[in-house]
């Protein structure tokens, strides 16, 4: 089994795209990731609306853009993109946290419940042996999870693995709840493995 690199870098003075550069160049490099030429999908946290934007329910715009900014440094395409929790609109979200400035800024934020659903046979899954996803999910040739740490009333906390579930449609969202959340969390992500969590 490879092993794997952690990097942990405290935010000084408010200097967040100092500290995720760091991070960044401490494991290696974004260039040990991304090569030139390839899509990135940004699986950022957009489950709600929350009450105050900076209280940390949904992943930092200015996370999501120093991480866009590095991944564009490196010759590539980043896509920041999530869907909401189920019954939550997404847009809403887009629109209260800023991503709606970094989309007028020009970055790519795609909101994956207007993309195209596909189903995705995944016979290895012990919860989803078919996964219903959207198509853009398919068409990005890497993967930067980008969560949150933070509590969770099912799964106690929220990290890089229970992240992934924003790919899936809102139908299995509720399955995972109902059959098995730990387990659905494995399949999302041993079908969809992150190349780097941030």
């Amino acid at each position: 089994m490879d092993k794997n690199t952690v990097s942990i870098v405290r935010i000084e003075e408010d200097q967040v795209e100092k500290a995720v550069r760091k991070a960044v160049d401490l494991i290696g490099g974004i260039g040990a990731i991304v090569k030139p030429g390839e899509k990135v999908l940004l699986k950022v946290n957009w489950c709600v609306v929350p009450e105050d934007p900076k209280v940390g329910v949904v992943t930092n715009p200015v996370v999501a853009r120093a991480v866009a900014d590095l991944v564009k440094e490196a010759g590539a395409e980043p896509i920041i993109g999530d869907s909401a929790a189920r019954g939550v609109d997404t847009d809403l979200v887009i629109q209260t946290t800023g991503y709606d400035k970094l989309a007028d800024d020009g970055y790519a934020v795609v909101n994956f419940d207007k993309e195209k659903v596909i189903k995705l046979e995944f016979p290895d899954g012990e919860i989803l042996q078919k996964i219903k996803t959207f198509e853009l999910v398919t068409q990005v040739d890497k993967i930067v999870d980008i969560p949150l740490f933070k509590t969770h009333d099912s799964a106690e906390a929220t990290l890089g693995l229970k992240n992934m579930k924003g790919l899936l449609h809102d139908d299995q969202k509720s399955k995972l709840h109902r059959e098995g959340l730990y387990a659905g969390i494995a399949d999302v992500n041993l079908r969809f493995p992150p190349d780097l969590i941030i």
